[in-house]
């Protein structure tokens, strides 16, 4: 008895996993959610006000010209550390700090979507 499986690319794009695909999308969607909710440093929101998903890529892109100094902590030259941000639990490498705290949630969340039939 034989099994004949479609080629890979075929299945990959039915499923829409493949690379910058929907799913790819809407888990950069989500990544950025919770970034904004609680780790991306504020004063008065303009940061993730002006945050997007590049849907070329889906690449997060936050617009504000200080956005990689705070992104950083720091001046590119290393100068003028940030000491205290405005919002507690906010820092430099956000994505990291969103990772290492809700990286399973962000992983349900794409379970569920993976489950409820959307992709």
């Amino acid at each position: 008895m034989g099994i004949k499986l479609k080629p890979s690319k075929e299945i990959i794009s039915r499923l829409q996993i493949e690379e910058y695909g929907p799913l790819h999308k809407y888990m950069a969607e989500r990544a950025m959610v919770r970034m904004n909710a609680k780790y991306v440093p504020e004063k008065n929101g303009v940061l993730h006000d002006t945050s997007r998903v590049d849907t070329s890529d889906c690449s997060i892109h936050y617009e504000q010209q200080y956005a990689g100094y705070q992104y950083y902590g720091q001046r590119k030259d290393g100068t003028h550390k940030i000491v205290k941000h405005t919002k507690p639990g906010t820092g430099p490498y956000w994505d990291k700090l969103m990772m290492s705290a809700e990286g399973n949630d962000l992983r349900k969340d794409l379970e569920k979507a993976l489950k409820s039939g959307r992709f």
